[in-house]
């Protein structure tokens, strides 16, 4: 094929082109766009692992109950000290 003088002159023609003077821009703002997708898809895919696993939904929910009544244990704490 590469005996063929069109395949050559289309050789030529494709070397003569040049890149534009903004594609390293494009290329890098490509590239923290699919970096930026990656991080949202890594909590997807945390979220997807919760989901599946039975254990992981139990401890979960474990945690939020224990971040959500801490300000009511501390309460309770600082209400007994104050009573005694």
């Amino acid at each position: 094929m590469s005996e063929d003088p069109l395949y050559d002159e289309w050789i030529d023609q494709r070397r003569a082109i040049g890149s534009p003077d903004d594609l390293t821009d494009r290329v890098m703002a490509s590239v923290e766009e699919l970096d930026s997708q990656r991080k949202q898809f890594l909590f997807l895919r945390i979220a997807q692992w919760i989901e599946d696993k039975r254990l992981a939904r139990w401890s979960a929910c474990l945690a939020a109950l224990l971040v959500g009544s801490s300000p009511f244990l501390y309460l309770a704490y600082i209400a007994q000290l104050l009573v005694f």
